[in-house]
């Protein structure tokens, strides 16, 4: 399967920058108040998509959510360590007194 995209080569600067930055998006910037965009180029690219790319991204997209879960889990089991700290903190305190 064949994808057609058009995208845009700009460059770009906020009031607050010294220098230009380039962007390529499939979407045309424009200049606002406090962004000077120039245009660079502009054109039409084509990429080959194999024919079961549905299934190829549900993989992609099991594997980065598997890759979230474990952050979670590892973030949670640090939260629940120092909870857990707190409360024989707590319980310490209540034992001395």
């Amino acid at each position: 399967m064949k994808l057609v995209q058009e995208i845009f080569i700009q460059a770009h600067k906020y009031d607050w920058e010294d220098s230009y930055k380039i962007d390529v998006t499939t979407f045309k910037q424009e200049s606002s108040s406090s962004v000077i965009v120039v245009d660079i180029e502009q054109r039409e690219i084509e990429i080959e998509l194999p024919d079961d790319f549905d299934s190829h991204f549900n993989q992609k997209s099991i594997n980065e959510l598997n890759e979230r879960k474990s952050k979670v889990l590892a973030k949670c089991g640090i939260d629940v360590i120092k909870i857990e700290e707190q409360i024989q903190s707590l319980l310490a305190i209540d034992f001395k007194g």
